[in-house]
């Protein structure tokens, strides 16, 4: 009884998994692009690492690139989370975050690449390391909670 819902708990863990995947390809392909005045067929990349950081604190429209950071941050929060989640029955939680920032890293400059391919949006290195971050903070929210609930136990 016992295998058979820990089966089930991987099970779940996957499709939420997948589904943090499918919610990502969906905000930014779809949800941006109809949110955003971007037509199909326009390209752009930018290879200038932290340019909208800097924009926050030096351009007039700095409340832009908060958005544009606080929004792919929070993107890739579930999938740090969800991903951890996964691994955890595989590895210990403080040995995670590596694969999480590698797996972060591998699906945000996949999605960069999509968006480069269909020529939607505009393909930025500032993404890559804003949404690697949302990994890592999802990872580092689900370290948090595995030790409070371990902390708990022992109470």
């Amino acid at each position: 009884m016992r295998r058979a819902l820990e089966l089930q708990r991987k099970q779940v863990h996957i499709i939420l998994l997948i589904s943090t995947v499918v919610l990502i390809l969906f905000f930014t392909f779809i949800v941006r692009e109809t949110l955003e005045i971007r037509h199909v067929g326009s390209r752009g990349v930018c290879l200038t690492p932290f340019r909208e950081l800097k924009g926050l604190f030096t351009a007039t429209n700095h409340w832009f690139y908060f958005w544009q950071i606080f929004l792919n941050i929070l993107l890739f929060i579930p999938f740090g989370f969800m991903l951890s989640c996964n691994l955890y029955i595989q590895r210990r939680p403080n040995k995670l975050w590596l694969p999480i920032l590698l797996s972060g890293l591998l699906v945000s400059i996949s999605v960069e690449f999509l968006q480069y391919l269909s020529s939607r949006g505009y393909t930025e290195i500032d993404d890559v390391i804003n949404n690697s971050l949302g990994a890592m903070f999802g990872w580092f929210l689900y370290d948090r909670m595995l030790k409070a609930a371990r902390s708990k136990k022992k109470i």
